[in-house]
């Protein structure tokens, strides 16, 4: 059919093709739609707009515009506050297919993304049509072989259809995929690598499995981009555009900025004159045509939802900040109200605790967005608060789009006193106020204004530094500036002594830290003690430890240096005892380690929110501390004390020692670790995720792997381990060890795997994880709590996960709590993945061990210590 046939045909008067822009955007639609009427003449061409209509209709010229609120969307008021303009635009997609649907006179629909145009016939596309339910289009049909981006690995996590394009007919089975994906797209339309999402386009990995008839179009002349123009050679011939001698069908000018030499702005492997004459020429002539349609004009117009009804700019933070937090299960009014407005500023406002200075959500959360900030602040909740609310004070505006009356970091001290209650504001004693070191102290700004200007000018030039440097450096780079720019001064939420303990250090309490806990345990909890004791001993900190044992069942088999148990008491009592324990340790230990002129709780806790059952322990100590940010939200938000966090100081070896065959492996054989402390709550570490997650990749016996689970304490839950015996049993290739390992045999175990998996459902930190990064195991592990602090894109594969509410109480996890449930089908892949490409494996495993040597070595981790007892020191020692 060519393309004179094509028009006035039956399949061109019942096919739509419709594009998604905003108003800046307006100019990209007309040109799509002008080489729309060219090659697929007849069709009817619809241009939904996410944005206020003012001011387009007259351009339209016999183009249908389609406002975003004739979608009729439920709960439209809430994707548009949560949803970045980016996100909002792809995740109308499906709706708008099925509002086109409604038409009777539509038998297919076509999607294109704006930067689009097309350059030949598009009857090979209906003809496609005429078969498929659904047309879709891969990234790649070659692999990316060099060191540039993006890569294999970051279209894998990006989605292996490019969603630019997308065509339906329609069917029942088309119905229910529309359903299907428009649930998934009211939520989870994000830019979230970590969690395995990219806007709607990574949900269509599962379309081909998931329904029938679906055509993958491997037509090089399809969908040719910056991400597959390394295997597609386009030339200029007679009769057109040309693709490895095919018609180029539609070529898409993906983050392509006429101002940038880039080809595009998310890739680093093509400058515009390194591209053929051809290439060239189609970017030559796409930027006349987007002149010709009103780029000037169009693209300065404003975004309809960048404010909230007041006004008030709503910047992409804040939009993520409500998307994860806000209670969506409370009664709402209606988000683009004045009423809702009112309330999410609120929210987004409110501090995250009762401290001064006052540190409000949405400050927190732009913290725990950017690498850099947390670099040069990285205990905002503590020590580095101060310096921390200085930075927002002077910078939040111009980085992060956080003005009006989002700046307010909370209200003032004077604010927060009132409304404390009145146990938490004990009245200082003299020792409490006594001045931090000189390092510590503000610096005057005669010092800090060259170093404020110098960050400045980093942060302007990042996008023209971005091609000559890794965006790594770029972050250290600030991170320094920053420290020096917005230096420590004194905070309020850091009391230098103990308001609680005796005023007077006791005469044999030397300056150092004694470790109380469960030093011999073989749990998780006792390897936080031993972690402890390892950064204490790189730091050269004196120390000493105290062995204690009541409430552990635990297997006492650790070994430890002895020396340290010496009976010695330091300036500094540590107690590795969790909250819930410690008023019964007490009553154990006495009032010798509590007399210590400071006691610090290290505590743990895998949900969101910490037990009002367990606040009573915040008496027995003076501060806390936590390993991982995760734990800290959740303790800081009811603490009356500080809340440091200080991870866990992982061994990081020089050399493995793997011992398959003592494991019962086979040689050759891609082999998986899972493991799981019965006591800590089989749901909570739910090994049967691994085990399904195993059986669902692998049961077709094509990839030679084993899944081994190491199980601890099987008899402390009788019936999960006889669950878990029962998933195993059906599926060759899992083995399980219902077994106790000393250390050696236990790293050892680890050397031998080639992957570690965790579905957990919540971890305050995730011990094992880190110590899997650390010999070097590329890790597959739920994307969500505190392993999140350590695990990356970049260094991991995260699984994705939807956090669930706890039906019944499981432990000491109450029902209506949140926890996440991993998704299988994700972490399947990613296995899968894994075991069929060994370069992936050795690169995100040493990609893993350098993350952990660069943040969780014994001694990053004890300097970090040494710098908290820097400034405890002057009211510790006199």
């Amino acid at each position: 059919m060519d393309i004179d046939s094509l028009e006035g045909t039956v399949d061109a008067a019942r096919t739509c093709v419709f594009t998604i822009v905003s108003r800046n955007y307006f100019h990209f639609a007309l040109n799509l739609m002008a080489s729309v009427a060219e090659h697929l003449p007849g069709v009817q061409r619809v241009i939904v707009i996410c944005d206020d209509t003012d001011g387009l209709a007259d351009e339209a010229n016999g183009i249908e515009l389609l406002a975003i609120d004739a979608l009729q969307i439920l709960h439209l008021d809430r994707m548009v506050v949560h949803y970045t303009i980016l996100e909002l635009n792809t995740a109308i997609k499906p709706f708008a297919f099925a509002k086109l649907f409604e038409r009777e006179t539509l038998d297919k629909v076509i999607y294109f993304d704006p930067d689009i145009q097309l350059f030949s016939s598009g009857a090979p596309l209906l003809q496609c049509l005429a078969s498929a339910e659904v047309v879709l289009t891969p990234h790649l049909t070659a692999p990316l072989d060099d060191d540039k981006h993006p890569s294999d690995l970051s279209i894998l996590q990006s989605g292996t259809y490019n969603l630019g394009f997308a065509a339906l007919r329609r069917s029942t089975g088309t119905q229910r995929l529309l359903a299907w994906w428009q649930d998934k797209l009211v939520r989870d339309c994000v830019v979230d690598i970590p969690r395995g999402l990219f806007t709607d386009q990574k949900w269509m990995d599962l379309v081909p499995g998931l329904f029938e008839a679906v055509h993958i179009e491997r037509d090089v002349g399809w969908n040719v981009a910056y991400w597959n123009l390394p295997h597609r050679h386009v030339t200029l011939a007679e009769h057109g555009y040309r693709v490895n001698d095919r018609p180029l069908f539609f070529f898409h000018f993906s983050g392509w900025n006429p101002n940038s030499a880039l080809i595009s702005k998310h890739q680093d492997r093509y400058r515009l004159e390194q591209c053929s004459l051809a290439v060239r020429s189609l970017f030559a002539q796409y930027q006349q045509r987007l002149v010709q349609y009103g780029r000037e004009r169009h693209a300065l117009r404003p975004y309809a939802f960048a404010t909230l009804a007041d006004g008030t700019p709503l910047p992409d933070c804040a939009r993520q900040l409500i998307r994860e937090q806000l209670d969506w299960g409370q009664p709402l009014p209606n988000l683009r109200s004045l009423e809702g407005a009112r309330l999410l500023i609120k929210w987004l406002t409110t501090p995250v605790d009762a401290h001064v200075p006052p540190l409000s959500r949405l400050a927190l959360q732009v913290h725990r967005a950017r690498a850099d900030l947390q670099a040069a602040f990285p205990d905002v909740q503590g020590l580095h608060r101060q310096a921390f609310v200085d930075w927002f004070e002077h910078c939040a505006g111009p980085e992060a789009g956080i003005v009006g009356a989002l700046a307010s970091v909370g209200p003032r001290d004077n604010e927060l006193a009132a409304r404390r209650p009145a146990a938490a504001l004990p009245a200082p004693t003299s020792a409490a106020l006594v001045a931090a070191p000189a390092a510590a102290t503000s610096q005057p700004l005669v010092a800090v204004w060259p170093y404020r200007l110098a960050y400045r000018l980093a942060w302007n030039s990042r996008h023209l530094l971005r091609p000559l440097t890794t965006l790594s450096f770029r972050q250290r780079v600030r991170a320094l500036l920053m420290r020096r720019a917005y230096a420590l001064r004194p905070s309020g939420a850091l009391p230098v002594a103990s308001t609680t303990a005796t005023s007077e250090p006791l005469p044999d309490a030397p300056f150092g830290i004694t470790v109380v806990g469960y030093v011999k345990a073989e749990s998780g909890v006792g390897e936080s003690a031993r972690a402890m004791l390892r950064a204490l001993k790189q730091a050269d900190i004196p120390h000493a430890l105290a062995d204690y044992q009541v409430g552990n069942v635990s297997r006492m088999g650790e070994a430890i240096d002895e020396r340290l148990a010496n009976g010695q008491r330091h300036a500094v009592s540590l107690f590795h005892i969790n909250a819930d324990q410690l008023p019964l340790a007490r009553s154990f230990l006495g009032e010798a380690y509590f007399e210590a002129p400071r006691r610090i709780g290290y505590w743990a806790w895998e949900l969101e929110n910490f037990p009002a059952d367990w606040h009573d322990a915040f008496a027995h100590v003076d501060e806390v501390w936590v390993p991982s940010s995760f734990c800290q939200r959740a303790i800081g938000a009811v603490s009356p004390l500080p809340v440091l966090t200080i991870p866990h100081a992982i061994e990081i070896p020089e050399h493995s020692a793997p011992d398959r065959a003592r494991f019962g492996l086979r040689p050759g054989s891609v082999a998986f670790l899972a493991m799981a402390d019965m006591m800590s709550s089989a749901e909570r570490k739910n090994p049967f995720g691994a085990v399904e997650a195993f059986a669902t990749a692998f049961m077709d016996g094509a990839v030679d792997a084993e899944l081994v689970v190491k199980i601890s304490n099987p008899s402390r839950d009788a019936a999960a381990y006889a669950r878990l015996q029962s998933l195993a049993a059906g599926c060759p290739g899992i083995h399980l060890m219902p077994d106790y390992l000393d250390r050696p045999a236990l790293n050892s175990l680890i050397d031998s795997v080639d992957c570690f998996v965790s579905l957990h459902r919540s971890e305050g930190f995730g011990l094992v994880i880190a110590e899997a990064m650390a010999r070097g195991k590329v890790v597959v592990a739920t994307g969500w709590s505190g392993n999140m602090d350590f695990m990356t894109a970049h260094n991991s594969l995260p699984v994705d996960y939807q956090l669930q509410a706890l039906a019944l109480d499981v432990g000491p996890y109450r029902r209506g709590e949140r926890w996440a449930e991993p998704c299988v089908a994700d972490a399947a892949r990613k296995m899968r993945q894994v075991a069929q490409d060994p370069g992936l494996r050795h690169t995100l495993g040493q990609r893993a061990r350098e993350h952990c040597l660069q943040h969780l070595a014994p001694a990053v981790v004890g300097a970090r210590i040494a710098q908290r007892l820097e400034i405890l020191r002057s009211s510790l020692v006199r």
